[in-house]
């Protein structure tokens, strides 16, 4: 009778375990896996600057030296990813745009005016309950 109740124990102890870690994972958003686009017309994109998720580091937006009229990137955004695309000049129009790595659904696409910088957001939605 004893190992029948260390084998209930034990197989108690192994899904408590299991239920524990499951519930320390971090939280996987909708649009996590995404991809990142930039371009520009007129001229050259100077700098990107996208929000990832990059494992234990967390989350980061790291600006990056670009110099050409396109660029792009898959990344883990987290719940909102978003990214800001900064011209090389005056007369230079920027754009941006997210979208749904697995789809291809664009989630947010922006086009600046001359010499601003554009800037795409996927804002996070509440689960409903």
């Amino acid at each position: 009778m004893s190992n029948i109740i260390r084998i209930f124990a034990a197989t108690g102890l192994a899904v408590a375990a299991a239920l524990s870690i499951t519930a320390c994972a971090p939280a996987r958003s909708a649009h996590s896996s995404i991809t990142y686009v930039a371009w520009a017309e007129g001229g050259n994109i100077a700098t990107v600057a996208p929000y990832t998720v990059d494992g234990l580091n967390g989350a980061m937006v790291l600006t990056e030296d670009v110099n050409d009229t396109r660029w792009h990137a898959d990344a883990d955004g987290g719940a909102g990813p978003q990214i800001t695309v900064t011209p090389e000049n005056a007369e230079t129009v920027a754009g941006c745009e997210i979208r749904e790595r697995a789809t291809g659904k664009v989630l947010d696409s922006q086009t600046g005016t001359p010499g601003e910088a554009a800037r795409c957001e996927v804002v996070p939605t509440k689960p409903a309950r």
